[in-house]
């Protein structure tokens, strides 16, 4: 075995070249799963059942807001029950951002990974690792 081999027999280009191909072969990997999330989120937030679901939703926490708003308390117990109402127009305010920044969040990181995989691929056609 002379110095340029490996313990496996191989040289240390034939190293460099299976450690930039399985490098590649996982930035890819991720980037297609960061892709799929992308289109399923895209697909199900452009289904006409999403654009109904959010219209009950506000509709929903409108409700509860004319009613925080509107109604005064009659005793300490309105308290509590207002309360609980503000937990819930909070949590129905927060399923469309929330959705929203999942897409966000899948935009970012498939254009991370386009970066990465460009940076990858030049830095293999100079010679680099």
């Amino acid at each position: 075995m002379s110095e340029s081999e490996t313990s496996e027999g191989l040289t240390l280009e034939q190293e460099e070249a299976n450690l930039r191909q399985e490098v590649r072969e996982q930035i890819e990997s991720d980037l297609s799963g960061s892709q799929g999330q992308l289109d399923t989120l895209r697909h199900f937030t452009n289904q006409e059942g999403w654009k109904i679901a959010m219209a009950l939703i506000d509709g929903q926490a409108s409700r509860r807001e004319r009613v925080i708003l509107g109604e005064p308390l009659k005793g300490i117990g309105d308290g509590y029950r207002q309360e609980f109402m503000k937990g819930e127009v909070q949590g129905l305010r927060l399923i469309p951002v929330l959705i929203q920044t999942m897409i966000e969040e899948a935009e970012a990181m498939a254009e991370a990974l386009q970066r990465e995989l460009a940076t990858q691929e030049e830095k293999e056609k100079d010679g680099l690792f």
